[in-house]
């Protein structure tokens, strides 16, 4: 198919026709090339459109933490989580990235590669070891003592490693624990 026309009588014995031919070349190339990227463009699309499903699928929350072996400038702990899949399909989980706040402040972050399923519409726990610092410590001591009367708020969140995306699949958690019943209660010991 040529774009410009041109009577075969003059092409015949003309000087343009490699030129006519290097045209016809330069438009297929052309074409071709926005035909790839007019379909690269809308996979990208499609795939960032998928990320929203991936937050909404998960729900991951704190079912314990107990204190491991610590050192003066090092505190350890063992975080275990309960990964809720609210999908139809099962989510191969093979790591996870965890960062906690106490009151607005960092205090622990860890990772952890244990491989575990959660089946479709089911729960699975895995185990995250974290690690907060001596100072990290000292600015919940603080503000601890800054609540007084207000709740304790906490924090998690992160990231799922899947085998079966190249993509991570975020999550988020917060929440607070009152103590105020607990200093009630011993006020009236």
């Amino acid at each position: 198919m040529c774009l410009i026309p041109i009577p075969d009588r003059q092409i015949k014995h003309s000087s343009y026709q490699p030129l006519l031919g290097l045209y016809r070349h330069l438009f297929n190339v052309y074409y071709w090339l926005m035909a790839f990227i007019t379909i690269l463009i809308v996979s990208t699309l499609t795939a960032c459109a998928t990320l929203g499903d991936y937050e909404e699928r998960v729900n991951v929350t704190i079912t314990d933490m107990t204190p491991l072996v610590s050192t003066l400038m090092e505190q350890r702990y063992l975080i275990r989580l309960r990964i809720q899949n609210r999908s139809r399909q099962p989510l191969t989980i093979d790591g996870v990235s965890l960062d906690m706040s106490l009151n607005g402040k960092a205090f622990a972050s860890g990772v952890g590669n244990q491989n575990v399923i959660a089946p479709a519409y089911g729960e699975a726990m895995i185990e995250v070891k974290v690690s907060s610092t001596i100072f990290g410590l000292i600015r919940q001591i603080q503000s601890f003592q800054e609540l007084e009367d207000k709740p304790f708020q906490y924090e998690i969140s992160g990231n799922l490693s899947t085998p079966d995306s190249f993509l991570k699949v975020p999550y988020k958690e917060s929440g607070e624990i009152d103590f105020r019943p607990l200093s009630e209660a011993t006020k009236l010991r």
